[in-house]
């Protein structure tokens, strides 16, 4: 069975980021065969920091920009000689959504609050970042499974909002996921598979190829589909997240807006190696859907979905909804198999224009022009109510040969 690796950079670091305690700290989490190797040997921060090359970032991406992920977050949990680093996204003023994985420390326990710090409104790493939050409270999914990296999703609750002026949430993409589309992915880890590699001075953002290819499944059987809980992407021109862009934002853009997809949840590549190198050829990562989970973060967050995501009257954004589906008149409230079966609010809005006035109905007027109340005038005005070409003819020759048959 293939190994996943986890991007979580278990840094080996003081609170924050002391240069004296630096050491090499491996913690497996073995479970049903899957080795988790959360932890890479870490140069001194400061000194790995300097002089860096700014063009090589993530694995073969670039230096963010603010003004394009102004919802980046850094989380860093402390631990007896050592901590971890992650990343996440602002979803709402106090809302920091991340993977669950990003919350246990080196004994497999979750983080105490008091152990856990997040940094916001910079691309820099929290270590020349002021703008700094406690959480009040830390969330992992109750379905969380740490041996096949299913429910792959946390949520910080802040100890108070950020301001406007600093950050800017982001809302969650809440339609299907295709092949192909648009997509970057963010965080502050390792840029290069060396063995010396450590966490990044700046946000860093990578684009993205998400497939359904065969290699999905092959190296995680779990996965099933990119409208379930996982999303796959392929390396794709040695493009790929890595070790320490755990929980990191998947972001698409519709019409200027950025969305989160999901978040970095895992990944692998071909072989049985312990650690499996990022960017590789063959090599996929797996992204947490957010849109799987939408009511479960509104319920924990205790914010309604409306405000966590774009508007449903978005024209732009139902272009990015599959229409392949067998049946063309399945509509967006129905239990299609394009549809996860947790998203069903997600489509509130479409689902009450639905049931709207018909402009294609009869008015009460029209409707009183068959002054005959026979059950074959009802009939007929039942069939011109429904918008299908089909039954209006049907409806006019059903009509026509009873009137006819009743003149004979």
């Amino acid at each position: 069975m293939h190994n996943l690796y986890i991007f979580t950079l278990l840094a080996s670091i003081s609170p924050i980021y002391s240069q004296d305690n630096f050491k090499s700290n491996q913690q497996p989490l073995s479970k049903s065969g899957f080795n988790f190797n959360l932890s890479i040997p870490l140069n001194r921060i400061n000194s790995s920091l300097r002089n860096r090359d700014l063009s090589n970032r993530v694995i073969n991406g670039k230096v963010a920009n603010f003004d394009d992920y102004p919802f980046a977050a850094f989380l860093y949990g402390t631990y007896e000689n050592g901590g971890e680093a992650c990343a996440g996204a602002l979803i709402a003023p106090n809302v920091v959504v991340t993977a669950a994985h990003c919350f246990f420390d080196n004994k497999n326990t979750i983080f105490s609050t008091s152990k856990y710090l997040i940094s916001v409104g910079s691309i820099q790493n929290i270590q020349n970042n002021s703008n700094r939050y406690s959480p009040s409270k830390i969330i992992v999914n109750p379905n969380y499974e740490a041996s096949t990296g299913k429910n792959d999703v946390g949520l910080i609750i802040l100890s108070k909002d950020v301001s406007s002026s600093i950050a800017t949430p982001v809302k969650i993409y809440n339609k299907n996921v295709q092949d192909g589309m648009s997509a970057t992915a963010a965080g502050w880890g390792v840029t290069s598979n060396s063995a010396s590699a450590s966490v990044s001075s700046t946000l860093n953002y990578v684009d993205i190829n998400i497939s359904s290819e065969k290699a999905c499944s092959e190296l995680n059987e779990n996965w099933k589909s990119n409208d379930q809980y996982s999303i796959c992407a392929t390396v794709k021109d040695e493009k790929d997240t890595c070790y320490g862009d755990s929980g990191g934002p998947l972001i698409t853009n519709i019409s200027g807006s950025p969305l989160i997809i999901g978040v970095t949840s895992n990944g692998n590549a071909p072989g049985n190696s312990p650690r499996p190198l990022c960017a590789q050829e063959g090599g996929v990562a797996y992204y947490t859907n957010l849109n799987f989970y939408i009511d479960w973060i509104s319920k924990e967050s205790n914010i309604p979905v409306s405000q966590l995501v774009l508007n449903n009257d978005d024209n732009s954004i139902t272009n990015n909804i599959p229409t392949n589906s067998s049946d063309s008149s399945t509509n967006n409230n129905n239990n299609s198999s394009n549809n996860p079966i947790s998203k069903e609010s997600s489509f509130a809005d479409l689902a009450s224009s639905q049931n709207s006035t018909n402009p294609m109905q009869p008015t009460s007027s029209t409707s009183q022009n068959s002054s005959n109340s026979s059950s074959t005038a009802k009939s007929f005005a039942s069939l011109i109510s429904t918008p299908s070409l089909n039954n209006y003819l049907f409806a006019i020759t059903l009509f026509s040969i009873l009137n006819l048959s009743y003149c004979l």
